[in-house]
């Protein structure tokens, strides 16, 4: 083989091999917006403009209205009674009396609905903070996926381009008799193969950009990639975070609002004490007047069936956050086990097993020049060299969706 011959060969296979080892460089911005997204300004947004956020805080607008009954005064609407008779004995005058009922809850019942009305838009509270958990964690995770799609992405395009060269070369060097048809070939469908690669890509990352947009409310540029891994220390906080997560959090103001509840019903078990007064006119046109009270006897019925639910209730959200607690525990510590195992993993692939296949693909690269083996080995060292690339992005994801689930659990970022 010639030198002028073999010349283009060895400029596209030496520019493959540089590419391989370069940094990628920032992909084209095909989002409507222009600003790189940040996992802070992700978590700030989702937390505020999230459509499941948005329906809480409705939610929690909507209860602070049993504030308004609660607060009412102990006096209830006064009950009015006319009665009139007209006598046909011995007397035939009219006689009218008039009676005013106002019951009065003697018991404080006010200050025990007031109680419960508190408990309640503070259960509602914690749902809403659930719910901002849970829309944070979503957001981290799909922050991560933008990430690691958009880092695809430009390794895919990167391969694309270097793999488009060499066809050309190859094709050129086939018309030309320097090189066999069988190379050509491969070389082709090696591009189609990662021409189809890049066009899932690019439909990857646009989903997840959407989704983006959709927990956020903005539209975002492909983001920076020079920090592909997520930040923070994850060791020994599953203790610390699981007492304070919005999970548990959300059950036990649950069974405080049940308790709140109970606590009312058992002064409502005392009926209001009814004042009355009495006005009339007597058969022969005197005037009358009197006063009484009046009062329901709590003998038969007291609220037993009410205060059983509502007992019951508490015991149940009580149970729910004894156990959420423990689960959340136990799935931090998992979470921090995991990551911190991957970390490793990512070690391994950056000092070793990437270099390695760099070495392997140069390697093979040179003796196709120098004519001690074939294309196919050229290919199949460079394809190991981008996945290992990519098996590292696929790590990333992996984090960033344990991240998430952190943050949906404890509700902040690490």
């Amino acid at each position: 083989m010639g030198y002028y011959k073999t010349l283009p060969l060895a400029i596209s296979l030496v520019w493959c091999i540089a590419t391989t080892t370069a940094h990628a460089s920032a992909p084209e911005n095909s989002s409507v917006g222009s600003e790189a997204p940040t996992l802070a300004r992700v978590f700030s947004l989702a937390r505020e403009r999230a459509p499941e956020v948005v329906v809480a805080k409705a939610g929690l607008e909507a209860s602070r209205s049993v504030s308004v009954g609660a607060r009412l005064s102990p006096l209830l609407n006064p009950y009015v009674e006319v009665i009139s008779e007209h006598g046909r004995g011995v007397t035939r005058d009219v006689y009218v009396t008039a009676q005013v009922h106002t019951p009065i809850e003697i018991a404080g019942q006010r200050s025990r609905r007031v109680a419960e009305a508190d408990a309640f838009i503070q259960w509602n509270t914690a749902t809403l903070e659930h719910a901002r958990a849970q829309v944070s964690g979503a957001a981290v995770r799909t922050y991560g996926e933008y990430l690691a799609w958009s880092a695809r992405y430009e390794t895919l395009t990167e391969l694309l381009h270097s793999a488009t060269t060499e066809a050309k070369v190859l094709l050129a060097r086939r018309n030309a008799g320097d090189a066999t048809e069988r190379d050509a070939q491969l070389a082709e469908v090696e591009r189609a193969r990662i021409a189809v690669q890049v066009d899932e890509a690019m439909a990857s990352r646009g989903t997840v950009q959407n989704e983006l947009a959709r927990l956020t409310g903005q539209s975002f540029a492909p983001p920076d990639q020079s920090r592909l891994f997520p930040e923070g220390d994850f060791k020994g906080a599953g203790v610390t975070h699981a007492p304070t997560a919005p999970a548990v959090l959300g059950a036990q103001a649950e069974a405080r609002y049940h308790a709140r509840q109970d606590e009312r019903l058992e002064r409502e078990r005392i009926p209001p004490l009814s004042v009355i007064f009495q006005a009339g006119r007597g058969d022969f046109g005197e005037a009358r007047l009197g006063a009484g009270l009046a009062w329901s006897l709590p003998v038969f019925r007291y609220n037993q069936g009410e205060r059983a639910k509502a007992q019951a209730e508490g015991a149940r959200a009580r149970i729910a956050a004894s156990t959420y607690q423990g689960s959340i525990a136990l799935r931090l510590r998992s979470i921090s086990e995991a990551i911190g195992q991957l970390r490793v993993a990512v070690e391994r692939l950056d000092h070793e097993a990437i270099p390695a296949a760099a070495m392997a693909t140069e390697s093979a690269a040179r003796m196709y020049l120098a004519g001690k083996t074939d294309l196919l080995s050229v290919v199949v060292a460079r394809r190991d060299f981008y996945l290992l690339r990519m098996r590292r992005m696929e790590i990333a994801e992996h984090i960033w969706a344990l991240v998430g689930d952190w943050v949906e659990l404890t509700g902040k970022l690490p």
